[in-house]
């Protein structure tokens, strides 16, 4: 059976869900913020973070809060080198999958074109924000 994709977050953890330089028993301390601003709302998750690369799909989603757990449905594939490589990730898999409608929540500016209006770019130092979720609700309420 086919997943079917409507609206799709992509999401990078370090630098997002905690700082850049967090300790180990920081790391996803800002879960309980994202969790905050999407569980009102229809979107399926997709790691694109690097963390896919040392883990299993199982343990990330388990690093997830239960009431998230079923939204995180797939990691992206293969880093991809070359300039905005984190942009081609996410490329071929809405391309694999026809997902449309999608946002990345990512640090690394350098990955995606200037002109991407879906990435919802986070400051490394701080990590998930409001500037962040109030641009991920806005997009999740249309």
């Amino acid at each position: 059976m086919t997943q079917a994709f409507g609206k799709t977050l992509f999401l990078d953890f370090d630098g997002v869900l905690h700082r850049q330089e967090a300790t180990v028993s920081q790391f996803l301390s800002l879960m309980p913020a994202l969790r905050a601003c999407i569980e009102p709302y229809p979107v399926q998750i997709v790691i694109s973070s690097d963390w896919r690369l040392q883990n299993s799909f199982e343990r990330l989603a388990d690093s997830f809060p239960a009431s998230l757990r079923p939204r995180v449905v797939a990691v992206t594939g293969p880093n991809e080198d070359g300039p905005y490589g984190r942009w081609k990730e996410i490329q071929a898999f809405c391309k694999a999958k026809g997902v449309r409608d999608w946002r990345a929540l990512d640090v690394h500016a350098e990955g995606f074109p200037r002109s991407c209006q879906e990435l919802i770019l986070c400051n490394r130092l701080h990590g998930l924000q409001r500037t962040q979720t109030e641009a991920l609700e806005s997009w999740l309420k249309t």
